[in-house]
């Protein structure tokens, strides 16, 4: 079988995972030797077999849980982009002919989410010129979810995303289940080591001190107040990688059930997980998870119905809700329930629940009645505003935190409490995906992903073989976990949990094959959906040309700072791009360039307004005063600005500051 060839052993996976880790530790090894030992030892795995880097890729989830800026974590992306050069050189050199399931629906869906561009999208002109390619490459590569550019970053996540799923899907149905067995053990014991560690470090028995543990992704590991967090910066990450992890590790109980040794591991296993899950404080992962157990010993009822003596059923039903009881009396004297009685429970109140349609026209309703500082209920709130301005199609692909200032209804009731939601994604899959794709998007993803569980649940109705059953439903629960923790969380956020969904995914469509109903679109069919779509895509085309651009926009400046004389300033490189206010006719703005060695190279600061121009030169620190003419009448001016000195002081050894600095805007004095 031609996919078996030069097929590593999943189990090799985590055994390099350990000895490089092992040999960074006594050697002392650099942060760029180690990630160069990684990326090559992927390289030539992958190089070899593509299903070799998505395996990698599946047994490195817990290494990569955060967001895609921080440090190291590019490297997912190269594992990722690597993985789909390997199988496209494989499949040019007929090395691999891919059985792409579901197709159509798949090149669909890329279609319409491509469709969505962002209402705003006649400022990324601006954005670009301020910035440059290679500035916006970077942005795209950290993908903060503020910039325009971040629609081309969730749009490559879901085209990346759909070809591992395609690829792992072809694999799946190849290699059958004896190599998913070895690599479900290979993901399940690397799991339980990780909570062995991610414990020793909650508990200061490994120590935690930054100096000792800043290393690739680990200088913020192992407790977030009372949180388990493990190899992770935020302890909702940590949670979901284990809450995905568990179904997997009680499949491997059940098919380890006739090896002793293997089947009190795999128990073990579980116990780890749910002690961290507990202990993590995440509500949403103990929620799933008792309702995990009550469906699991539902399931172990429903089979004891066929028990021929009562006895033997009776004792069996006593003990499985026994279980039940014990776990729900952990969980409630977790920090899962902690939080729900302190945040949210404790200030529910009948009156509080009477007067809650109040929440259609007040997002801070709850806030504002009761003091729950609970950010999802603005965040929904604001969400669903944008999906009736753009129904469609939404307000553009990955633009709700980009746009949230502009559609959030009420005041401020306490920046300290809740002005940081005005970064923040959603904490809903479903409302983000609501707000920033319309109704085209949202009912194409969800119907993508329902159609391959629908496959699975026939594959596993027809199957006969007890161990092929549990890894089926191990899978069909992996995934319906992913869509749990979807409703109070973004969880594309994370790339890894988002990679390891899809090839989760994949497993499941390749296993299922012969259960799928391919969604065959005739001439008919297809015309109509291309029509629909069409008139859809030009009607956001339209909203972007109609609308204007926004009364606060600034690209290419920092954030602000407090200057020396106690007043706000904003760094600038060699270019900007702001709107701001016209006062008798004319757009004033102030300048400073503390900058060394003004007296060699004067700063010049130029300014144009639609074809009007200014110009200041600086010699020494100290503000300086720019008068540009505007349009007669107009409130608000688009001025493009660019400086012709810029230095980064990194660079230039006399700070550690990394940016490129030209020129400081001053607020008006």
């Amino acid at each position: 079988m031609r996919e078996a060839r030069f097929l590593l052993n999943p189990y090799l996976i985590p055994v390099f995972f350990a000895c490089v880790a092992g040999g960074a530790l006594i050697f002392k090894l650099p942060e760029g030797v180690t990630a160069g030992i990684v990326a090559a030892f992927f390289a030539v795995a992958t190089a070899a077999n593509p299903l070799n880097g998505l395996a990698f890729i599946f047994l490195s989830t817990p290494f990569f849980l955060g967001e895609s800026g921080w440090p190291w974590f590019w490297l997912l992306e190269v594992f990722i982009w690597g993985v789909l050069l390997s199988a496209a050189v494989h499949w040019a050199l007929k090395r691999e002919r891919l059985q792409l399931p579901l197709k159509y629906f798949a090149a669909f869906l890329l279609l319409t989410s491509a469709a969505s561009v962002p209402i705003d999208g006649k400022e990324f002109y601006y954005e670009l010129w301020a910035t440059g390619i290679k500035e916006q490459f970077l942005i795209w590569l950290a993908a903060h979810p503020m910039p325009i550019i971040y629609y081309l970053r969730v749009l490559t996540n879901l085209a990346t995303s759909l070809g591992i799923f395609a690829l792992m899907a072809h694999y799946a149905s190849k290699t059958g289940f004896p190599y998913l067995r070895r690599l479900f053990t290979a993901y399940a014991a690397l799991a339980g080591v990780i909570c062995v560690i991610a414990i020793l470090m909650a508990y200061d028995v490994i120590p935690r001190d930054p100096a000792q543990w800043r290393y690739l992704s680990l200088s913020l590991v192992g407790r977030y107040e009372r949180s388990i967090t493990g190899f992770s910066y935020a302890l909702h990450f940590f949670n979901q990688y284990l809450l995905l992890a568990l179904p997997i590790a009680v499949g491997l109980v059940w098919m380890n059930r006739q090896r002793p040794v293997a089947v009190g591991a795999s128990a073990l296993t579980v116990i780890l997980i749910s002690f961290c899950v507990i202990q993590g404080g995440l509500r949403t992962a103990a929620m799933a998870f008792f309702m995990a157990v009550i469906v699991v010993i539902f399931i172990l009822l429903r089979n004891a119905l066929g028990v021929r003596y009562r006895s033997a059923f009776f004792t069996g039903a006593v003990g499985l809700l026994i279980i039940a009881a014990l776990v729900g009396v952990i969980l409630a004297s977790g920090l899962a329930s902690e939080r729900f009685e302190k945040e949210l429970l404790g200030k529910f109140n009948w009156k509080l629940i009477k007067y809650s349609y109040l929440y259609i026209n007040d997002p801070l309703y709850f806030m504002r009645h009761a003091g729950i500082m609970e950010p999802r209920f603005f965040l929904w709130h604001t969400a669903v505003l944008m999906f009736v301005s753009a129904p469609l199609l939404g307000a553009g692909l990955g633009r709700f935190t980009g746009l949230f200032m502009d559609y959030y209804a009420s005041d401020w009731y306490s920046w300290e409490d809740i002005g940081f939601a005005a970064r923040e994604s959603a904490h809903s899959i479903y409302f983000e995906t609501l707000a920033n794709q319309g109704i085209f998007g949202f009912i194409l993803f969800f119907a993508f992903i329902a159609t391959v569980l629908l496959a699975g649940f026939r594959r596993f109705r027809l199957l006969s073989a007890p161990d092929e059953r549990i890894c089926v439903s191990a899978l069909l629960f992996t995934a319906l976990m992913w869509l749990f923790l979807g409703l109070t969380h973004h969880v594309p956020l994370c790339r890894a949990i988002d990679s390891f969904f899809w090839i989760t995914l994949g497993i499941l469509a390749g296993l299922s094959v012969d259960s799928f109903r391919e969604c065959r679109f005739g001439v008919k069919s297809k015309t109509i959906l291309a029509g629909a779509l069409a008139m859809a895509f030009g009607w956001q085309v339209w909203m972007v040309m109609e609308r204007p651009i926004g009364p606060k926009f600034a690209a290419g400046f920092y954030d602000w700072e407090q200057q020396p004389d106690g007043t706000a300033g904003r760094w600038m490189g060699r270019r900007g791009v702001l709107m701001t206010d016209v006062v008798d006719g004319k757009v004033t703005l102030w300048f400073d360039c503390p900058l060394p060695g003004l007296d060699k190279n004067p700063q010049t600061v130029l300014a144009e307004i639609n074809g009007a121009t200014g110009e200041i030169q600086i010699t020494s620190p100290g503000v300086k005063q720019m008068e540009i003419p505007a349009s007669p009448g107009a409130s608000k001016a688009l001025v493009k600005i660019s400086a012709g000195y810029v230095i980064n002081p990194k660079a230039q050894g006399f700070s550690p500051d990394n940016r490129t600095l030209g020129v400081i805007l001053r607020a008006k004095p």
